[in-house]
């Protein structure tokens, strides 16, 4: 029996599979802490390992092609993670373990490439909880149109589609080291006070805020604003705090980080005239699904242009927005982009 490689490596965690080649079903699915390993190399390692082991698969006979997305800009041969440590030459990786085929990708080009699946299903009539996605807002896809993707993760991805000749094909983007785009007073003053924590910084960038990096920042710069001293640091933390409402601060940076990824969501679709869609993805919002769905997020989406001539935010409120709950779309478009090698 013969498989390709599929791996999504974020700053946080690396995920495995194989995928049949004659089924093209998923197989021997793990996830690894990066913090567990100094290189890359290593934790496919412990994954090849694992599959000897633990499944008796005979990964130098049974793997020859593989496709790996990992959280970096791939423009040349050697890669490095923008928000974690590893790095490696594409070539070496291939000759290491002896592929046939490598082809390694930004990790939101793989989740891009998942977006036709989840079209397929739209238009075959399937429920959307069923497959993987929650409508937030706007009216049907215009086939044809290009398709804006954007998620926070440890940082934030971003990446489209656009129809070629009846194929959407997806790309890969470094819009989140964009600046930021802020609204309000307060947020004004969070770039301001992050800027003087870090002088070192160009510029208060999109992923500066928006992600589980930059939630932490900004949590951080609300507390050095208003003077407060308390002991939670970390995303998850903040969350939960945020949801149970017990830290008002913690409440307010999750009310802000909505809020930006959706003036951020905007702003993106705009550039790309994404009229047939909008999809958010990453591993953070789904952990807090409803609470999003009431937050300003769409709100902030749709306020472009001026209050007295609407135009521009009815084309916003028409563009058709989806949370992808699937919990590893990554995977999907990766299997997409292997089985093309």
């Amino acid at each position: 029996m013969n498989f390709y490689l599929i791996a999504d490596i974020g700053g946080t965690n690396a995920r495995y599979a194989l995928v049949n080649c004659e089924t093209l079903e998923f197989a021997f699915e793990k996830k690894y802490l990066c913090n567990d390993y100094a290189e890359f190399h290593e934790s496919l390692d412990h994954y090849i390992k694992d599959l000897s082991t633990q499944d008796n698969i005979d990964f130098k006979t049974s793997v020859k092609k593989a496709c790996i997305a990992i959280a970096a800009p791939v423009e040349e041969d050697f890669v490095q993670m923008s928000n974690y440590d590893w790095g490696f030459s594409i070539s070496k990786m291939k000759s290491y373990f002896e592929f046939e085929e490598l082809r390694v990708v930004n990790d939101f080009l793989a989740v891009a490439a998942s977006v036709p699946y989840f079209l397929e299903q739209i238009e075959k009539g399937q429920s959307l909880d069923s497959f993987g996605l929650l409508k937030i807002g706007g009216t049907e896809s215009k086939s044809g149109s290009a398709i804006s993707v954007m998620g926070p993760g440890t940082g934030l991805g971003m990446s489209y589609l656009v129809d070629i000749e009846g194929d959407y094909r997806a790309f890969a983007t470094e819009a989140s080291d964009a600046s930021i785009a802020v609204h309000t007073q307060r947020q004004f003053d969070i770039v301001k006070k992050i800027q003087e924590l870090d002088p070192d910084i160009f510029h208060v960038n999109i992923e500066s805020l928006v992600s589980g990096l930059g939630l932490e920042r900004m949590y951080e710069a609300l507390k050095a604003i208003d003077g407060v001293d308390n002991d939670i640091k970390e995303a998850p933390d903040i969350v939960e705090a945020a949801l149970n409402e017990t830290c008002p601060l913690a409440v307010e940076a999750l009310d802000h980080f909505c809020a930006l990824l959706g003036s951020s969501a905007g702003n993106h679709a705009l550039t790309l005239n994404a009229t047939g869609g909008v999809f958010i993805a990453g591993g953070i919002i789904p952990r807090f699904a409803d609470y999003f769905l009431k937050s300003s997020f769409h709100e902030s989406f749709k306020s472009k242009g001026r209050k007295d001539r609407p135009y521009y935010y009815k084309f916003m409120e028409s563009i058709p927005i989806y949370l992808m709950t699937h919990p590893n779309p990554g995977f999907l478009g990766l299997r997409e982009l292997v089985k093309k090698l």
